[in-house]
């Protein structure tokens, strides 16, 4: 990326550096940012809902309590300032997490078998059989439209395109094969794959990288997991270099 970037500043978080203090801290790096600099959020890990009456996603941290989410867990709309009110226009937003929470348990638990049988992990933290009772159909119907809301809310006030590991429908996995979740193994190698660079012009643009990503964790998970950008941000024209191995 050197060619094409004249500076590149990284922050990481790994394990037990996820925590909801560095990830807040995170904006402070792009203080110094400029209207042309591009900015990639990566975020992967697991996320889900608390159980109040207006319920809140949140993703958890490495020392987060499922069963605490309010006191443990980092509000979506934290996550969301880290690209607020910044200065480049050119924002995406990578987020490798699961909620699931519209899913019917039984087709919850024939999803989490199936990936047992393949060797994959769900990311996230729900278990098979924890309806709520009578009004779970709406419930999950609820939660399905609190997730468009959110997704649309956030590109809407931080002009990110936001590239989702899997469709509302769906679980996002990992496995300890590859060490990574499939979409974030994906993504890497759709920027060092001359494959994925279908115009041949040494960068992926948004569109190809969609295409790459989904149709290798589709393949990779059997079908299982399918990416998507379905909150863009069309003004946006963001090209990545493609590295050389």
């Amino acid at each position: 990326m050197g060619a094409s970037y004249e500076k590149i500043f990284t922050r990481t978080f790994l394990n037990s550096e996820v925590t909801a203090e560095n990830i807040k801290k995170a904006k402070d790096l792009l203080k110094g940012s400029k209207v042309d600099d591009t900015v990639i959020l990566s975020l992967a890990g697991h996320g889900g809902y608390d159980k109040g009456t207006d319920p809140k996603y949140y993703y958890l941290p490495h020392d987060a309590d499922p069963d605490d989410l309010t006191k443990t867990g980092v509000v979506f709309e934290d996550i969301e300032e880290v690209l607020t009110d910044i200065k480049p226009r050119k924002k995406l937003f990578l987020l490798d997490t699961c909620e699931s929470g519209e899913l019917e348990d039984e087709v919850y638990a024939q999803y989490l078998a199936l990936a047992k049988e393949r060797g994959f992990k769900a990311r996230t933290f729900r278990k098979p059989g924890k309806a709520r009772g009578t009004g779970a159909n709406k419930w999950r119907s609820f939660l399905l439209e609190k997730d468009r809301f959110i997704y649309n809310n956030l590109a809407r006030r931080s002009g990110a395109v936001i590239f989702s590991s899997s469709l509302g429908s769906e679980i996002s996995y990992e496995s300890s094969l590859i060490k990574n979740g499939f979409f974030s193994r994906e993504i890497i190698n759709a920027l060092t794959d001359k494959d994925a660079d279908k115009d041949s012009n040494g960068k992926i643009s948004i569109n190809e990288l969609k295409a790459y990503v989904r149709a290798a964790v589709s393949k990779d998970t059997g079908g299982l997991q399918n990416p998507t950008i379905d909150r863009d941000n069309l003004s946006q024209n963001i090209e990545l270099p493609l590295v050389s191995n």
